[in-house]
C-alpha cells in the first residue's frame, strides 16, 4: 500500500477498484472473489478521508491480515511504503509493521471481548 504523509486521500492515490491493496477478481478461482470482497468491504467500511498516515498504515496491515485469515494462499510478510515528494519511496521497517500488527490484534481482541463478554482463548 502506498501512503503520502502530505495527507493525499487514499482513494485519490489508490482508487479502490485498482488499488493493489485488494487483489483483482480471478474468475477461475471462486475464493478469489470472496477474498477481494472481504478486502474491499473492510477498506470501504473502515476508511475515513481524515485518517492520518499512521492510521492508514494500521488499516492496510489490518485489511491484509484479515484477508489472509480467510485464505491460506494469502500471507507472507506485509510490506508498506510511505511515498513523499521530499523522501520518495521509503519502505517502513519490518519491526514497525510487526508492532502495528500486534496493536491491531490487541484492538481486535478488545472487540471480541466486547461482543463475547469474555477473553478468547489463544490456540
Amino acid at each position: 500500500m502506498l501512503l503520502d504523509s502530505k495527507k493525499i486521500k487514499m482513494q485519490n492515490l489508490l482508487p479502490f477498484k485498482s488499488s493493489g491493496l485488494c487483489p483483482p477478481i480471478n474468475p477461475k478461482r471462486s475464493s478469489s472473489r470472496w477474498n477481494t470482497t472481504i478486502c474491499t468491504y473492510l477498506t470501504h467500511r473502515l476508511y475515513n478521508p481524515e485518517m492520518t498516515t499512521e492510521q492508514l498504515v494500521h488499516l492496510a496491515v489490518y485489511v491484509i491480515s484479515e484477508t489472509a485469515t480467510q485464505d491460506p494462499r494469502v500471507g507472507g510478510p506485509i510490506r508498506v511504503a510511505d511515498i513523499t515528494w521530499e523522501k520518495g519511496y521509503v519502505e517502513l521497517e519490518e519491526s514497525y509493521i510487526d508492532e502495528v500488527n500486534r496493536r491491531n490484534e490487541e484492538a481486535h481482541e478488545r472487540l471480541r471481548q466486547f461482543f463475547l463478554g469474555k477473553k478468547e482463548e489463544k490456540q
